[in-house]
């Protein structure tokens, strides 16, 4: 259901950049969320680390131990009740099995890019994201890892995981950092099952003892370089279609909305005016824009 925004002298930002999606979701492509896990991809054969606590067994599988910065690193996460009592997980959401995160060894902050005067200078201040430096990454569930937006119910619950049973997650890790190139070093894997034990009660469902097992890594560099969200806003912004739709557009009280999407390796900038969308595609590669337009989704 779309419901039609009233317009305002401040458009209404519609999202953030999402470069690895991954773990915090915001509410927007509906996707199929209940449900056990359910991976699509053949299982790795790197290197595996294991935790076990209570009969529950973590297991946290790379299809390598080297990782290439801006290529994907698959990780399969399985967690099995070997023991004869019934076990407890917290759900919900998207009903994630684990949250599977990176750690690399040196801060990465996106550059900002150029400075622009007057109404385009207006646009990137109300687009721009600004994040501080991180080193801190994240894998993607793989059903969502293609997904420009994800949405999930914002809920808790709790998932039970029966004597014998064996559950299974597959995800992605982009190569990134922070929304550019992870840069070379060593790194840590860690795989976080959110545990609840043999009962929940409504504190306890909402207070996970997470078992963890963890891989130390290498990140490589694969010599690919990408633009950032600023750069790729200048990009936009330096493309004749863009910057004549958005000096057509007039006075921000015109403006619908703008927004930043990542789709693979490209970003697509995006200036709505009277429900329609003038979009400019940046391959975070070379740099090159393609701009579109098309009915307000």
């Amino acid at each position: 259901m779309t419901a039609r925004r009233r317009r305002t002298q401040q458009p209404r930002r519609r999202g953030a950049a999402r470069t690895a999606v991954t773990a915090s979701l915001l509410a927007f492509v509906v996707m199929a969320c209940g449900g056990d896990p359910a991976p699509s991809s053949a299982a790795p054969s790197g290197p595996t680390a294991t935790a076990l606590r209570d009969g529950i067994q973590v297991s946290l599988t790379l299809d390598r131990a080297t990782l290439p910065a801006v290529d994907r690193t698959l990780a399969v996460v399985t967690v099995e009740n070997t023991g004869s009592a019934r076990r407890l997980w917290q759900g919900g959401g998207c009903n994630f099995l684990a949250s599977i995160t990176i750690v690399t060894s040196a801060l990465v902050a996106p550059p900002l890019g150029l400075s622009w005067n007057g109404i385009a200078g207006r646009f990137k201040d109300l687009l721009m994201p600004r994040p501080e430096p991180s080193k801190d990454g994240s894998f993607t569930d793989e059903r969502f890892a293609n997904a420009g937006r994800v949405g999930c119910p914002a809920d808790l619950g709790v998932n039970t995981l029966e004597p014998g049973q064996r559950l299974e997650m597959h995800a992605i890790w982009s190569g990134e950092i922070n929304g550019v190139v992870a840069l070379p070093g060593p790194a840590r894997v860690t795989a976080s099952f959110p545990y609840l034990g043999p009962t929940a009660g409504p504190s306890a469902a909402a207070n996970p003892q997470p078992i963890e097992a963890a891989l130390d890594v290498v990140v490589a560099d694969n010599g690919v370089r990408l633009l950032s969200p600023g750069q790729a806003i200048d990009a936009a912004l330096a493309n004749p279609a863009f910057s004549g739709w958005l000096a057509a557009a007039g006075e921000m009280a015109n403006w619908d909305g703008v927004d930043l999407e990542s789709s693979g390796r490209a970003f697509v900038v995006i200036l709505s005016v009277h429900a329609v969308d003038g979009r400019a595609i940046v391959d975070r590669v070379s740099g090159a824009v393609t701009f579109e337009q098309r009915p307000r989704s």
